[in-house]
């Protein structure tokens, strides 16, 4: 236990910390060469965010920092070296998570975590997927698919896992995909009501009237659908009466 982690985060919580299949990723390690700058992004599962309270960073087997943002910048780095990271997840217990380990070659692969189909929609696994190599340069189409299990015949939980392999290092993730009788997007109703702190309600729009887009695992994903809005707004919908069985939404602050 390291108490010179404790942060006001833990100060008031409840929980019980990590769950014991708590997941640490080393999402994105990218190498700035105009700055000399090493930035690696990083977090716990979904389910476990609330209890993570902040993460170590070792080099090299030295500890050069600590953090409880989900990136950290390692500046003046010597590009011509290879680095060796490993990342510590501590939770509001101060409790830790085994490092994850990532070196400065490491390829940035960005995969959509979950993906809803509705029952024979046709679909592109590729369109769940974006790479680059840590320079930031893309190499999407380096990536492959090593295996895809999905039927869209039949509703229920499938993989699709991908890979790509850049300066000799090879990174795989996977995509949750789950097969649904329906779905429908927010973007497509009519709302209750919406107080907008500013700009008003944009649908399938960013506030400033372009494509919306999010940071996803190190690099910026596109979505043709979905809602914006700026500073601090709320939105109602009244679904009483409709069939639904969970929501899902992706966020940027």
């Amino acid at each position: 236990m390291k108490l010179e982690y404790m942060h006001s985060l833990g100060r008031d919580y409840k929980g019980a910390g990590f769950s014991k299949d708590a997941k640490l990723t080393v999402h994105a390690v990218k190498t700035d060469t105009e700055n000399k700058q090493i930035t690696i992004t990083y977090g716990v599962d979904k389910a476990n965010r609330d209890a993570a309270m902040g993460y170590e960073i070792i080099r090299d087997g030295e500890v050069i920092g600590y953090t409880t943002n989900t990136s950290f910048v390692d500046k003046n780095v010597d590009l011509d070296k290879v680095y060796h990271y490993e990342v510590v997840a501590y939770d509001k217990k101060l409790s830790s998570l085994k490092p994850e380990k990532a070196n400065s070659k490491k390829p940035i692969l960005s995969v959509e975590d979950y993906v809803t189909l509705k029952l024979r929609q046709a679909y592109d696994p590729m369109d769940y997927v974006k790479a680059a190599s840590y320079l930031g340069n893309d190499i999407t189409k380096d990536v492959k698919i090593k295996s895809n299990n999905v039927d869209i015949t039949k509703k229920g939980n499938y993989k699709i896992v991908y890979e790509v392999e850049n300066a000799g290092v090879k990174e795989t993730k996977a995509a949750n995909v789950k097969v649904t009788s329906d779905y429908a997007y927010l973007s497509d109703m009519n709302e209750q009501s919406a107080k907008i702190g500013w700009g008003g309600l944009k649908k399938d729009l960013a506030p400033a009237g372009s494509a919306i887009t999010l940071l996803r695992q190190g690099l910026d994903a596109t979505y043709t659908k979905g809602l914006g809005t700026h500073a601090h707004s709320e939105v109602i919908y009244d679904l009483q009466g409709e069939d639904f069985d969970f929501f899902e939404s992706y966020i940027r602050n």
